[in-house]
């Protein structure tokens, strides 16, 4: 697996060794802006570097946090970096879409905090079921009503997506020839923005589902304006992207999941329980299965618990945003 240097290396080695007859000079490298190299490094800290490194992308809690930290500190260095930008007419247009997918996004926030929400109700009822019987393993009628509640339960978050988010992913999808064909600072700014802001925001969803089949949400294509079509933030997260889909579709090939593992994990072990309660074993090991349920869900809970903090801090830092573009417009 290539490191990030490797493969910045691996894009330079492409560019042609001479330039055309018509040419009469070499070109100068376009300089980088500090906005472009703040967000490339939180980007590179994402790129997965091992093989344990690359199978954890999307699945482990750790990840995602940082991938949402990587999200919400690009919200800061956007709004640090629009301080300096002037605006100019040619940029209204563009502003006025950016502000209407902030909305999108913030909804897309208020999902996933809705999903949160979800899975902690989900864990309050299976922690009901696995308590009965470490109590008292005769208890096998009360746990069975309780875990067959959190089946109900499962059954709808499985059933309930993340839509807003995926009507972003496809819009980024499309062609976006307009903001291509711009060079402002500003629309640099809030493109790189915009895209590591969805980032975060996608794979967290796909993450958080029940469903197994979420791999095409992870191919997005990001936005880009033409002057950072060769920046460090649109090459990385393009490489990031690219590695989360190959192992989306490695997951999909072996028949595995791209979902949160400890919800994985949980999920398992409520299912062992169903299966031993629902064959009326009072044995020790059902009682064994209780107790490992319940520390499933400890764990679960743990790993909730920060990512919930990481889409509140997203999404404080999105209003901050969305409050410094339309002071700029209100002075323009």
């Amino acid at each position: 697996m290539k490191k990030p240097q490797s493969f910045f290396r691996s894009l330079s080695s492409r560019i042609p060794a001479r330039l055309s007859a018509s040419s009469a000079a070499v070109a100068p490298l376009a300089v980088r802006s500090q906005f472009d190299e703040l967000i490339t490094a939180e980007l590179i800290k994402l790129i997965p570097q091992t093989p344990s490194d690359h199978s954890e992308c999307t699945t482990s809690s750790t990840w995602l946090i940082h991938a949402l930290s990587a999200s919400a500190t690009t919200q800061k260095i956007a709004l640090q970096s629009l301080a300096n930008v002037a605006l100019q007419d040619s940029d209204r247009k563009v502003l006025n879409e950016f502000l209407d997918d902030n909305v999108k996004l913030l909804d897309g926030c208020n999902e996933m905090a809705e999903r949160i929400e979800m899975i902690r109700q989900y864990l309050d009822s299976l922690r009901i079921a696995s308590h009965l019987l470490e109590r008292n393993v005769s208890c096998l009628n009360r746990a069975e009503q309780a875990l067959n509640s959190c089946e109900q339960m499962q059954r709808k978050c499985r059933g309930k997506h993340l839509s807003l988010i995926k009507v972003l992913n496809q819009k980024l999808k499309q062609d976006t020839t307009q903001i291509l064909t711009s060079t402002s600072e500003l629309k640099e700014i809030l493109s790189g923005s915009e895209s590591v802001a969805l980032m975060g925001c996608g794979i967290l969803g796909i993450s958080l589902s029940l469903k197994s089949r979420h791999q095409q949400l992870l191919g997005v294509k990001s936005r880009q304006p033409m002057s950072a079509a060769r920046s460090g933030w649109s090459r990385a997260l393009h490489e990031l992207q690219m590695r989360l889909k190959e192992e989306a579709e490695k997951k999909r090939k072996s028949g595995s999941s791209v979902t949160l593992t400890e919800l994985q994990m949980t999920v398992a072990a409520a299912r062992k329980l169903r299966d031993q309660v629902r064959c009326g074993n009072r044995s020790d090991e059902t009682k064994g299965a209780a107790e490992e349920l319940t520390r499933r869900c400890g764990d679960l809970e743990e790993d909730i618990r920060d990512l919930e903090k990481g889409v509140k801090e997203l999404y404080k830092n999105l209003i901050s945003v969305r409050m410094c573009l339309l002071s700029i417009l209100s002075q323009a």
